[in-house]
């Protein structure tokens, strides 16, 4: 009798459907990215699917978990490096603490191609973690109120680049032609802003209200092909305040004080 065939949950943030303590803000090297049953510390007696993040500060290791939804749909799966499909999931859900602090690593200048199948390839990261808000979400029929959570704000140091800039040494040549090939991508600073800016409007124009800044950064997630190049600047763009509070002239407003941007016209 042969055995089922088994579905990978395809990890990329750009993938996802709708539906502990923290550690504190400040430079660390993630040592150790696996999935793994998560019960809240003992608190609940059915635990969900989380992702642990251990986080080795200069003077002490921090372990963190993101909650990744539901046993019913997903659980882990290899050793940890994945999520296993239960039910009909095909991803993450983006209302998960999960979701949020995968965007954030891909946001800082990740590749998530490297994670579609196999989270471990997160260690050996350096680090800048930052707390950012979260919105209410239900985690296994309870509801979660509106918090806070430690994620990524800037990647120091990426073993994966740095491989890739060993093999390419001594062929500067090759390697600029490569990039500038790569997929059509536009590599000029003016054009990632109005194609940024052009995408902003769109999702605006489609929410009719205004958006909370996190909504804005997971609608642009969605709305970015997967294997768009420019999606990385694109949602490193996004983030910055200035950016934000330069488009009034394209009918775009920001109110910083309370993080939401809203389309109003040309």
């Amino acid at each position: 009798m042969s055995e089922p065939e088994v579905r990978l949950i395809d990890l990329r943030p750009s993938q996802a459907y709708s539906g502990g303590a923290m550690i504190p803000e400040g430079d660390y090297e993630i040592t150790d990215a696996h999935f793994g049953p998560w019960d809240y510390n003992g608190t609940r007696a059915i635990a969900v699917p989380g992702l642990c993040i251990v986080f080795k500060g200069p003077e002490q290791t921090y372990t963190q978990w993101y909650s990744a939804g539901d046993m019913k749909n997903l659980e882990p799966y290899n050793d940890g490096k994945n999520l296993k499909a239960v039910g009909s999931s095909t991803a993450l859900n983006n209302q998960s603490n999960c979701f949020q602090f995968l965007t954030s690593v891909v946001r800082a200048g990740f590749d998530d191609e490297l994670i579609i199948h196999d989270i471990t390839m997160l260690n050996g990261l350096k680090v800048h973690v930052v707390h950012e808000p979260t919105i209410e979400r239900e985690i296994a029929g309870e509801k979660k109120k509106a918090g806070s959570m430690a994620v990524i704000g800037k990647i120091l140091f990426n073993p994966h680049k740095d491989k890739d800039a060993k093999t390419a040494k001594g062929k500067p040549a090759a390697a600029a032609t490569a990039k500038t090939k790569s997929n059509g991508a536009d590599t000029s600073d003016a054009g990632i802003t109005e194609k940024t800016t052009v995408t902003l409007i769109s999702v605006l124009k489609g929410a009719g209200k205004p958006m909370e800044k996190k909504e804005v950064s997971s609608a642009m997630w969605t709305k970015i092909p997967g294997n768009d190049t420019d999606r990385s600047k694109m949602m490193n763009l996004i983030i910055q305040d200035s950016y934000l509070s330069s488009l009034t002239e394209r009918g775009v407003l920001y109110d910083q004080p309370n993080a939401q941007v809203i389309y109003v016209g040309d």
